[in-house]
């Protein structure tokens, strides 16, 4: 994605107020994993996260440089592909 700074901004106030129980009891019955969502520009697209990965993308998004990262290797990425 490429983001404008304010666009940036946005997303990263918008994730810090996303309530993740409210999202988990209202999708419970849904048998996805990914249950949070987030709505993009494009009104054909919401992306999708589970509470682990919103918690994961709040702390890139509110990066600071004190905090360290581990890489990923691919086996831990939880993906689906889908070839069309």
């Amino acid at each position: 994605m490429d983001l404008t700074g304010l666009q940036l901004t946005q997303l990263t106030n918008y994730t810090n107020q996303i309530e993740i129980e409210y999202w988990e009891i209202k999708f419970d019955r849904v048998p996805m994993k990914r249950k949070i969502p987030i709505p993009s520009n494009q009104h054909n697209l919401t992306l999708m996260f589970d509470k682990q990965e919103l918690h994961l993308l709040k702390s890139l998004l509110n990066y600071e440089e004190n905090e360290g990262f581990e890489l990923l290797q691919p086996v831990d990425i939880d993906y689906v592909l889908f070839l069309n």
